[in-house]
């Protein structure tokens, strides 16, 4: 082989090695809340899925709204008539293209969260350049549509997406539509290859007319070690009023079960702009390349932090793995009514 082939192939094999370090560059997040809830995870946002089916109306005893979301396989009816969603299914996403500013975009009704990813510079002194680029790069975006019925406010919507800085603008992208946005050699790969991984780690736990619980698989850093954890986040309105309201906890995971991870939940405002900070450890980058573990989120995303005390029972409820519908509707009454009280 002439010096030219052999020169062909040297560049040939480092352009692969580039790649499989990018397809690698995985944050489990999180964030609404989510964000959840969220969350730091490298994703594109691919066309808008269909959103949960506008419910009809009827009288609800908790909340005096009970229009019921869309039949599955999972769903059951309670004796006060409200169906409840148990199925886990992915959330719907943002529509790639909207911008995202300081109040809800066009289309929506509430701008939940964005979460912007920060390293400190010692981590960033640790970790290799072209993940510490990309790491910042995306910024987990919740966005919610609410709207009024003649028995009151419901919970039309809850949609993701990753925002990224295009000409100076936050725009929601996706691997293939970046609308000029600078990715670099390796963004759009990397988006489409962690795409797979919100659909399959940012859940919805349980959906009612007026709640949205999902469960984000996250690794927090706790202590020194970086830990596989569970951010579950409740978004929910209040049927009266229409005010929304979004909560974010930790929960540890055994096999079988989970535990509450701290001694407060928090309360998201909406708009909040969350400064997410992430953890690197050095020992878990392998040859350059990340392994999932090497980055973890530092804290809990932060709010107006609320002790599980405040709320007798409420902790009972907040660590279920797999929900009854009486239980989903009985969370949804203590979360409603800490989100009033929290508001007054």
């Amino acid at each position: 082989m002439g010096k030219q082939g052999c020169l062909a192939a040297t560049i040939l094999r480092q352009g692969e090695s580039l790649m499989i370090v990018a397809s690698r560059f995985v944050f489990r997040l999180v964030g609404v809340g989510t964000l959840g809830a969220i969350l730091v995870l490298w994703c594109a946002v691919t066309p808008p899925v269909a959103a949960i089916s506008e419910p009809e109306s009827n009288d609800n005893e908790a909340s005096e709204l009970a229009p019921p979301v869309a039949a599955a396989a999972t769903a059951a009816t309670t004796s006060a008539n409200v169906t409840v969603d148990l199925e886990s299914k992915p959330l719907p996403r943002i529509p790639a293209g909207t911008e995202i500013g300081k109040t809800a975009p066009k289309g929506w009704s509430n701008f939940l969260m964005i979460a912007v990813p920060t390293l400190t510079e010692e981590d960033l002194a640790d970790a290799p350049k072209i993940a510490s680029h990309y790491a910042q790069m995306f910024k987990f975006t919740l966005l919610a549509q609410t709207e009024r019925t003649k028995t009151g406010y419901q919970l039309k919507s809850v949609a993701r997406g990753f925002a990224m800085n295009v000409r100076g603008k936050e725009l929601i992208v996706e691997s293939k539509r970046t609308f000029g946005g600078k990715v670099g050699v390796f963004g759009d790969r990397i988006l489409a290859e962690n795409e797979k991984h919100i659909e399959a780690d940012v859940r919805q736990v349980a959906r009612t007319p007026t709640l949205l619980l999902f469960d984000a698989q996250a690794v927090m850093r706790q202590g020194n070690d970086h830990v596989r954890m569970v951010l579950r986040h409740a978004v929910l309105v209040d049927p009266q009023s229409g005010k929304t309201y979004l909560f974010i906890w930790l929960l540890s995971k055994s096999r079988d079960d989970y535990a509450i991870a701290e001694r407060e939940l928090q309360f998201i405002p909406e708009g909040t702009r969350e400064a997410r900070y992430l953890s690197v450890k050095r020992d878990k980058i392998v040859l350059g390349i990340p392994t999932p573990e090497a980055f973890a989120l530092v804290r809990t995303p932060q709010g107006k932090p609320i002790p599980w005390a405040k709320v007798p029972g409420l902790e009972k409820l907040a660590v279920v793995k797999k929900f009854t519908k009486e239980q989903v509707l009985d969370l949804e009454k203590q979360l409603l009514a800490l989100g009033r009280s929290v508001l007054q």
